[in-house]
């Protein structure tokens, strides 16, 4: 396991700045380093546990028609995974398919339990209309997902009549502007915007000096968001933070 740390001064050609904590950045830490570069945790959101116990009666009531699971971001597994257990009805939702948007969701599902049958690298609303034709009018999804969180695809499960169970399981805070780190001198070679409310909280943090550098965005919704905050942010072509390794390596 790589640690997301300082190198020494000097064996650097730079620092990406990644507005995510440092957990969750060990495999993009290691492919930078192997080229030089540093990540920089920069975690302008904290992640909270949310219990929502109107939404999981609810999703007792339909549990006879829930086909699959829809999960779109690698922090819901471990909340729906406790709080199911917690409930006693984990032992049926660990049966259920798995949809999971893209590689790291997908490999949260499975470290905390869940059977992943469809890894979709287009965004949600990719992999909705991928589950639509394979289920039945009249079934559920159950989404488990954070307190802010998209719909679009929910407009996919409905013209094909399929109801949408969702369980928010988890929020994301703004952080204290006291508890991020200090940032290395300079600009960085680059930074990585993780989420639209990320983006925001971002700009609220960081000096005119930062903003300087080259803005990436984690997908398409993210990079909107950041636009219509004035940054001019390059899209990367998948929802893989890995991406920007072999973007940094173009320039």
């Amino acid at each position: 396991m790589r640690r997301v740390g300082r190198p020494a001064r000097g064996s650097m050609r730079g620092w990406v700045l990644v507005t995510r904590p440092g957990h969750e950045l060990e495999t993009l830490a290691g492919a930078l380093a192997d080229h030089g570069m540093e990540v920089v945790p920069f975690p302008v959101l904290q992640e909270v546990a949310v219990e929502d116990e109107p939404a999981w009666q609810r999703m007792r009531d339909q549990l006879g028609r829930i086909a699959a699971l829809f999960v779109t971001s690698p922090r819901a597994p471990r909340h729906l995974t406790v709080q199911a257990q917690r409930r006693g009805v984990w032992p049926a939702l660990a049966l259920l398919p798995t949809a999971a948007v893209g590689v790291a969701t997908a490999r949260a599902c499975r470290q905390w339990g869940l059977h992943v049958e469809r890894e979709g690298g287009a965004g949600g609303e990719a992999l909705a209309k991928e589950m639509a034709a394979a289920l039945h009018p009249g079934q559920s999804v159950l989404h488990p997902t954070g307190r802010h969180h998209r719909e679009e695809a929910y407009t996919v499960f409905a013209a094909a009549r399929i109801d949408v169970c969702t369980v928010e399981v988890y929020e994301m805070r703004e952080s204290e502007a006291d508890t991020l780190p200090t940032l290395p001198d300079g600009a960085p070679a680059a930074v990585l915007l993780t989420s639209p409310r990320a983006a925001e909280a971002y700009l609220r943090a960081v000096s005119s000096q930062v903003l300087h550098a080259p803005h990436y965005a984690l997908g398409p919704t993210t990079a909107a968001a950041a636009a219509s905050l004035g940054l001019s942010p390059r899209t990367l072509a998948r929802p893989d933070p890995l991406l920007l390794v072999e973007e940094l390596c173009k320039s």
